[in-house]
């Protein structure tokens, strides 16, 4: 604890001399010691056990939890929704300025990589819950050139300390120190994201998966039978080794006379249970995360695909007033605090969330409209003959 309290010194101490603090390199989490992510078998006992020790009252404890949110956000479709959500709200341009007019300058202070990195790190807590983000050093010109996400398990959020390691029983408190540490706390305390159900589905999925490769092992490869009178166990063992040795296939040596019933798989599409399964876990993955499945999951009809499309824009644009307000209420005083040229009066806003005039609404509308109605293209409409 001794070079994290340091740490702590040198940043308030730089917090308060310009020039200091222009030269500071170190930062909160040059004092946190790496945590290593073990992995853990996923079942549904693990996930409830992981639960119910994040939201014990007295001493809660999140570290099985992370484990498992670790483990799950690999699945292949839950992260490709993820990032669908988060690129869609890093794409949205907008603009710095007063009263809704752009101001070209301040709006530059944003167009960087470090901005896109806290638009992630914001929408991230939706899914992971609490997040607390430390902005890197600045340069010369007095602008930060990162921004980090603290370690979740070194965040004891409900009492407001960071840790160094996780197996700390104490720390220092940050929450009423937060800026001068360049630190943003985004999500409320008690917040488990909502990986606490997309885990479950990925849990789910995994059953499905297990078993569907158990039952192609068993009844997806032919099975060789050897039939023989011999009862000499070397000549047994020579069967076995050479029956052992045909390609991974499974195998049974039995007496001519036995009785042996080699039992099939009742129907050539048994694995549709397995499937419909999977199937059905990443619908409730899409919707979890979007809202939708049409736009990533299934083929639809136009009137149906259009419908999830705008389910998937309802989900981005409550994401984007989401993070306008975080910008508004949290960065933008934050950045005014160290040095920015940001004024009381400055807004950020989205583009995308600006009340369209009525015109150009209709105009919309009536592209729409357009877009619908049956076309053909040029080489199948007959030309007219001249007389």
């Amino acid at each position: 604890m001794n070079f994290l309290n340091n740490v702590l010194t040198i940043l308030l101490a730089s917090k308060n001399d310009d020039s200091t603090n222009k030269q500071a390199k170190k930062r909160l989490t040059k004092g946190l010691s790496r945590n290593y992510v073990y992995r853990v078998e996923l079942t549904l006992d693990k996930l409830k056990s992981a639960i119910d020790s994040a939201k014990m009252p007295d001493n809660p404890d999140r570290e099985l939890l992370y484990t498992i949110y670790a483990q799950a956000v690999m699945d292949s479709h839950l992260a490709a929704q993820m990032r669908t959500a988060v690129f869609r709200v890093v794409q949205s341009d907008f603009f710095i300025g007063t009263k809704g007019k752009p101001d070209e300058d301040k709006t530059e202070l944003l167009r960087t990589k470090w901005f896109d990195d806290f638009i992630s790190l914001a929408i991230d807590a939706e899914f992971w819950g609490h997040s607390l983000i430390e902005f890197g050093r600045l340069n010369d010109d007095g602008r930060f050139e990162s921004v980090q996400l603290i370690p979740r398990l070194n965040v004891r959020q409900e009492m407001g300390l960071v840790v160094a390691q996780y197996s700390d029983d104490t720390g220092f408190t940050y929450r009423d120190k937060a800026s001068s540490l360049g630190l943003i706390e985004i999500g409320t305390p008690y917040d488990l994201g909502v990986l606490e159900l997309a885990a479950k589905e990925v849990i789910v999925k995994n059953y499905a998966r297990t078993d569907w490769s158990q039952a192609s092992e068993k009844y997806g490869m032919p099975l060789l039978k050897i039939l023989t009178d011999s009862r000499d166990e070397k000549e047994l063992d020579r069967m076995e080794s050479q029956a052992a040795s045909f390609g991974s296939n499974g195998y049974i040596i039995a007496a001519k006379d036995d009785d042996v019933d080699i039992v099939q798989a009742p129907k050539s599409d048994f694995y549709k249970i397995y499937q419909e399964n999977i199937n059905l876990c990443d619908a409730q993955l899409s919707k979890i995360i979007n809202g939708q499945t049409g736009t990533s999951d299934e083929k639809a009809f136009v009137g149906s695909a259009e419908v999830h499309e705008r389910i998937l824009d309802n989900y981005t644009q409550s994401r984007l007033r989401r993070v306008q307000h975080i910008v508004n209420n949290q960065l933008l005083p934050f950045l005014a605090e160290w040095g920015y040229p940001i004024s009381p009066e400055d807004r950020f806003i989205f583009k995308d969330l600006l009340v369209k005039p009525e015109s150009e609404t209709k105009r919309d509308s009536q592209d729409q409209n357009e877009k619908k109605k049956l076309s053909f293209p040029d080489w199948l409409i007959e030309p007219t003959m001249e007389a």
